[in-house]
């Protein structure tokens, strides 16, 4: 489904929790962007970050009507518009530090920071201006500046358990007149709310997360060996969705796993989603409820009862069972329901964690993403850290193989790739584009000659006896 199908269907749910997820940005070229979700028209036109022609920037350079279009001197101030827009500013480190900065600041009277949703969607757009139909650049190198920005996504919990928000008022509304089964979760301890709150993990709004995410794929393609490699080694969300640009192949667990490693990102991932439960249930939710007391009905006994009576008598008993087992199964149902919307609109933020599986409402703009920025190739042709390799998982026999079917076009568009793969690799390749498979591989047969060059170089000992031997 794409973003703004998803969204559209959100919309139409009680926002419950911490809120519906926000998954929409500027970097998301077939995705709705939500109204009031992008930054000011003054901001985006101060930097240049719509066309001149466009009624926006006419309403700000102009507010009373444009000149003549005999002004020579309107024309040449235009020309020189179209210029700042087509030509831009390059994004670096300082202009993202300067926008995080004033989103740190604390509202008061002397200085209002702008707001964190606020920031993230002005960092959009000023990565939007670099992208690769524009002239500007991206110059980042500090990795520091990517974790900055976790401090935009973070959710602090508004209420605690033994406090009533209004929301809790109307879903308890729905529960009335039922009886609180004892529940054995941690209650706030007598510092109250500060003392409850450390107890917990740090959250965060999973809209927002993503498209933090989203950003750091970015910022990897732009500086592979200061941004992409860190990221790489400490963040292994990243890690995997860097794999899947560079693969093409967009699963989860991904393609370069091997049995045991598929069930252990599989276990991570189901244990951090259990664990949000519990949170999404602790935050949100009242205790679990029992259904209220329903008085038994006397049955008439003994030998003056007649059978009629106490079968009367056990009917209306039995009846009235089933409806407080109905009862109890509508109120459970809806509860599972609020914990559903309650648990996706928030997860943990817990970047050096497992690494988690991107939520469909997340693809279309990682998708996006990459081919805004070119991501793909750009990873592909990286040789400082070499995210091919990092793809394939290892230079095994074993990982080759998992890695055959997205590495032949790799390689088909980027020859030099083979130089790049362990000597070995070569000679399996080489096997599949003249042995059975050879038809179903035939875009490989254009390869053949550097793949004959390479594989000669490594039975005759160009790479080591070890590898002639392994080929």
């Amino acid at each position: 489904a794409t973003i703004s199908t998803s969204n559209s269907m959100m919309k139409k749910k009680k926002d419950f929790g911490a809120g519906m997820p926000n998954f929409s940005s500027v970097l998301d070229q077939d995705g709705d962007l939500n109204e009031g979700s992008s930054c000011p028209d003054v901001m985006k036109c101060v930097l240049f970050m719509v066309e001149v022609d466009s009624p926006v920037m006419q309403d700000f350079l102009y507010p009373e009507g444009p000149p003549q279009h005999t002004d020579t001197a309107w024309i040449e101030e235009m020309y020189r518009l179209r210029q700042c827009y087509k030509y831009g500013a390059d994004l670096d480190d300082e202009m993202l530090s300067i926008v995080l900065e004033s989103s740190s600041f604390e509202q008061s009277e002397n200085v209002a920071g702008m707001r964190p949703a606020m920031a993230l969607n002005l960092i959009e757009h000023l990565f939007e201006c670099c992208k690769k139909d524009r002239y500007a650049e991206l110059r980042l190198a500090d990795v520091s500046i990517f974790w900055k920005m976790y401090e935009l996504v973070k959710y602090v919990p508004g209420n605690i358990v033994g406090q009533t928000s209004k929301k809790e008022e109307d879903m308890n509304d729905q529960f009335a007149d039922a009886e609180v089964d004892e529940i054995d979760v941690k209650k706030p301890t007598e510092n109250g709310k500060e003392d409850f709150e450390e107890s917990l993990p740090g959250l965060a709004y999973p809209g927002l997360w993503w498209r933090v995410a989203s950003l750091a794929l970015i910022m990897a393609g732009a500086s592979p060996k200061d941004i992409g490699s860190s990221l790489a080694d400490e963040h292994p969300t990243i890690r995997e969705l860097i794999k899947m640009v560079t693969s093409g192949r967009y699963r989860f667990p991904t393609i370069d796993c091997d049995d045991s490693t598929r069930e252990e990102m599989k276990k991570g991932e189901s244990e951090m989603r259990l664990s949000e439960s519990k949170i999404a249930e602790l935050l949100f939710l009242p205790p679990k409820l029992k259904p209220k007391h329903v008085e038994k009905v006397a049955v008439p006994r003994g030998s003056r009862a007649s059978a009629r009576q106490r079968e009367r008598g056990e009917r209306v008993l039995r009846k009235k069972r089933e409806k407080e087992i109905a009862e109890a199964l509508v109120t459970e149902n809806k509860r599972k329901k609020m914990l559903k919307a309650a648990q996706r609109s928030i997860m943990i933020m817990d970047p050096k964690g497992p690494a988690r599986k991107p939520p469909k409402e997340s693809v279309n703009l990682i998708l996006s993403v990459e081919k805004m920025f070119d991501l793909s190739h750009t990873y592909q042709k990286c040789v400082e850290p070499d995210l091919v390799l990092q793809a394939i998982g290892g230079t095994s026999r074993g990982a080759i193989e998992r890695a055959y079917d997205w590495l032949i076009p790799v390689i088909s568009s980027f020859p030099n790739i083979i130089s790049r793969l362990p000597p070995s690799a070569s000679c399996f390749l080489l096997l599949r584009v003249y042995g059975r498979e050879g038809d179903r591989n035939s875009e490989l047969r254009e390869l053949s000659a550097p793949l004959l060059r390479h594989v000669r170089k490594t039975v005759t000992g160009k790479f080591g006896q070890d590898n002639a031997i392994n080929a």
